[in-house]
């Protein structure tokens, strides 16, 4: 089962596997940040009959009998609100939503199956548990210390997920940090797609590219940057996919309880002039831009250390900055 399996990374993760015929796979999503549109989409795309159902993790008692009905033994975790500037505005229901809504989703997961079946979870988390760098690369090691209410929800979730296995004999859980996820399927029919207007850097190029907005703003260019301008760690969304399957094999071939937490980047920091650069080259195209002061709470650079996931989970990402860039655009200009 995944949830929030019509949104950005939960859309690519269920193409992907629905490429492999030995999972029956049940898609949930409650539209809170997606379209029906994106359905269509994921229908085609996997040439097969897709098991989707409209629900909320929320609701224990729908989702306990779902579990049960399905005999569902194996959970990706995507749902959730994810907008760092609303988490801010609204932190009571960021934390309804997402802390709240996962402990009700995994609580129903338990107690809807036997203490015998093997149970496996794999929940969505961010780099944004990290927070100020005490050293560069992250690795899985690095203290958590968010610096905004979405950051917080991801830890705690993180955290009730540690304590579950350690209480649950029949548990094992992978929790995976995505770095920036951008880009978009090979077919470009699925991409990121944000609702409303777009936080981050890639959405709001693009916004630039098909002059729905008429400059883009950089935030601060006198960091201690190789140009001055922030650095960040960007991965391509079918990598990021492909590490939820890498995960999965790995929590099957798993014979006990288990808690283990994997960074997904790219492990190469990208400043954001270069990415202007790059989306520029790769698709002939001109991004007017201004300079403006740095925003609060934005961090010099980071990056990952991805070396756990490479030695564990046999998982490196296979995706360059100039497919990340190409595919891009050309989902954008299939909406």
């Amino acid at each position: 089962m995944i949830t929030g399996a019509l949104g950005y990374v939960g859309s690519h993760i269920a193409v992907l596997l629905s490429k492999n015929p030995n999972f029956d796979l049940f898609l949930i999503d409650n539209f809170e940040n997606s379209s029906k549109d994106t359905l269509k989409k994921i229908k085609f795309l996997c040439k097969s009959k897709i098991n989707f159902f409209e629900m909320d993790i929320r609701n224990s008692l729908t989702i306990s009998d779902f579990i049960k009905s399905k005999n569902i033994k194996t959970i990706i975790h995507c749902a959730g609100l994810k907008s760092v500037k609303n988490s801010e505005l609204h932190p009571d229901e960021y934390e309804e939503v997402n802390v709240t809504g996962s402990y009700t989703l995994l609580n129903s997961f338990i107690n809807s199956n036997n203490k015998k079946d093997e149970l496996n979870f794999i929940f969505s988390s961010s780099a944004c548990v990290y927070g100020k760098p005490v050293y560069l690369p992250y690795d899985e090691l690095h203290p958590t210390n968010p610096f905004n209410n979405y950051g917080h929800n991801k830890v705690s979730i993180e955290n009730m997920l540690n304590k579950k296995v350690r209480q649950t004999d029949n548990l094992k859980v992978v929790s995976l940090r995505y770095f920036n996820p951008v880009g978009a399927h090979d077919s470009y029919l699925i991409g990121d797609r944000p609702s409303g207007y777009p936080e981050n850097l890639m959405p709001i190029i693009n916004e630039v590219a098909k002059n729905k907005s008429s400059k883009l703003e950089i935030y601060g260019n006198d960091y201690n940057t190789p140009d001055g301008t922030a650095v960040r760690d960007y991965v391509h969304i079918l990598d990021v996919a492909q590490g939820h399957l890498s995960a999965l094999k790995y929590l099957f071939n798993c014979k006990k309880k288990s808690y283990e937490v994997f960074n997904l980047g790219s492990g190469k920091g990208i400043s954001v002039l270069e990415l202007i650069d790059t989306f520029q080259r790769v698709n002939k195209l001109k991004i007017p831009y201004f300079f403006g002061k740095r925003r609060k709470g934005d961090l010099p650079e980071y990056f990952a250390d991805t070396s756990k996931a490479k030695k564990i989970l046999n998982w490196s990402p296979t995706k360059n900055l100039d497919q990340m860039c190409f595919s891009s655009w050309k989902f954008e200009n299939t909406l």
